[in-house]
């Protein structure tokens, strides 16, 4: 990845808790997945959670952050949300609803909360530290098979210096982990995922394997047979709806 290609981003096992709610937006359509050896190229968290909430999600920022960040940030989750709605056809947006709690608080049901840290505050989140991670995000709380609600943690360090298409990269990252999305090692078409630890290709956009992983969490309509890898579920076999 653009500046170190090192470890880009860990992800933090989820709390669970409750609910959910209804309503869509563009419904692009799901992909004829080849039945390839690579399987569908994504990983999915174990837990039992499979699908997005149908409401979609709203990222709140880190209201204590410092402006220049903010904005930096700001722009990006637009970004992002406008690539996560066309793939999931699930309604994705930026509120304006500074998020002003810790990183590790609950946030409420359809909320992905977006906070700015510093290194020493990345290095206290349990499974967020290390060296060279400069993001980290994860479930923050789903019930029945469902994810209600996520955060992200970004390095300030990293807004600061990273190009546009690293920090658009590394938000994208980040915004899978928050949805259930789990690292994907391999390569996938010949390439690596946004979701590799590293951030694959650094491309500012989501690859085929990503893609496929956010319209199955979307839709959960995809025929598994489910092998294990480490501590993700790799669908190794799918049909089109």
């Amino acid at each position: 990845m653009a500046k170190t290609m090192l470890r880009l981003v860990r992800r933090y096992r989820a709390i669970p808790i409750a609910v959910l709610v209804v309503l869509a937006a563009c419904t692009p359509p799901v992909p004829t997945v080849p039945p390839t050896a690579d399987g569908v190229g994504f990983n999915r968290t174990t837990g039992g959670v499979d699908l997005l909430r149908a409401g979609g999600y709203k990222f709140r920022l880190d209201g204590s952050a410092p402006a220049n960040l903010r904005n930096a940030v700001a722009s990006d989750l637009d970004y992002a949300s406008s690539h996560l709605q066309w793939h999931t056809g699930l309604p994705f947006s930026r509120s304006t609803t500074p998020f002003n709690g810790g990183f590790m608080d609950v946030p409420p049901d359809g909320v992905i909360t977006v906070s700015i840290v510093t290194a020493a505050e990345m290095a206290g989140v349990n499974g967020c530290g290390g060296a060279n991670v400069i993001g980290c995000g994860g479930v923050a709380k789903y019930s029945g098979g469902r994810v209600l609600s996520g955060r992200i943690a970004i390095l300030d360090s990293h807004i600061a210096s990273a190009s546009d298409y690293h920090l658009k990269t590394t938000i994208l990252h980040e915004a899978g982990h928050a949805l259930n999305l789990a690292h994907k090692h391999d390569p996938y078409q010949g390439g690596l995922q946004t979701m590799h630890p590293t951030g694959g290709a650094n491309t500012g956009d989501y690859r085929h394997g990503d893609i496929n992983g956010l319209k199955y969490m979307a839709a959960g309509s995809l025929n598994q047979a489910a092998a294990r890898e480490g501590d993700s579920v790799h669908l190794v076999a799918v049909a089109t709806p």
